[in-house]
Parts: structure tokens; sequence; C-alpha cells
């Protein structure tokens, strides 16, 4: 579960639950989307004492655009950049 957390302070957030530091951590999630499961890149914080996982508002627009971005792609759709790129030609 990502939790969006306005705990932030510069590039730090602290635990949700009172555990001090989180930790960002880069990691590949399996999500399903639309009965598709998915593998998508998740940039998040990590409490090291109980393991809830945050993120800002912009790391999970990040989320949401490379979600939308492999669900695209496994039902045969253009990405997002295609799409941009095609329109440049």
């Amino acid at each position: 579960m990502l939790v969006v957390s306005l705990l932030t302070r510069g590039n730090e957030m602290n635990c949700p639950n009172g555990h001090g530091k989180m930790f960002m951590k880069k990691v590949k999630e399996k999500i399903t989307f639309r009965g598709h499961a998915l593998i998508v890149p998740v940039e998040q914080y990590v409490c090291p004492e109980c393991g809830i996982k945050a993120g800002t508002v912009k790391q999970t627009a990040e989320v949401q655009k490379a979600m939308a971005d492999a669900y695209r792609k496994t039902v045969g759709l253009l990405t997002g950049n295609e799409i941009v790129e095609g329109k440049k030609n």
C-alpha cells in the first residue's frame, strides 16, 4: 500500500506511525490494473521498523504514469512517450 504523505521535510519523510525517519527505496512492484498484472517501477519511502510505504504527490503521479504506460503496452496501445514522438513526426 502506498500512502501519500505530507510529512516531508526537504528530502526526508517521517513514519506516520511515529517510528522516525523513513528511507527511499526503488523497487519494481506487481500491480493488478483492469485485470492485467503489471510490473511497474516505484520510488517510495519505507519505514525500517514497521515497513509502511509512503510517497509524495510527485512519486504517486510517477507511479500512475508508469501504470498507464505498462497497461497500454500490455494491451497493444501506444505509451505516452510513443504518442508524443508520433505527434512530432
